[in-house]
């Protein structure tokens, strides 16, 4: 997959319904995904080369980090350091039926 302008968000949808050899989001590079949600792939490259190509690298990283790298703005920051704070939030614990958001 190679979103290079336009609407990531929309293209990525295309790519991963397409008819013929769509994507699945499970096979996307992080680069690719991570630009589909900051909705820059700008700031998604510097970051994963700041993170040497995983994002795994990135866990516990502040937002002061993240805002000094290039392309980097507050917004985008914000987004890496919540998706970190979600992914802890969802592995802490099993998911039951009757679990709600909070």
């Amino acid at each position: 997959m190679d979103i290079k302008k336009g609407y990531i968000g929309r293209s990525a949808y295309r790519f991963f319904t397409r008819k013929n050899n769509p994507i699945r989001p499970d096979t996307a590079k992080q680069t690719d995904l991570l630009a589909i949600l900051l909705a820059d792939r700008r700031s998604a490259e510097s970051i994963m080369e700041y993170a040497k190509g995983d994002l795994r690298n990135l866990n516990g990283i502040e937002l002061k980090e993240l805002i000094a790298l290039p392309k980097v703005g507050e917004a985008a920051a914000a987004k890496i350091v919540s998706l970190f704070a979600l992914i802890e939030h969802l592995l802490s614990r099993p998911l039951q039926p009757s679990d709600s958001d909070g």
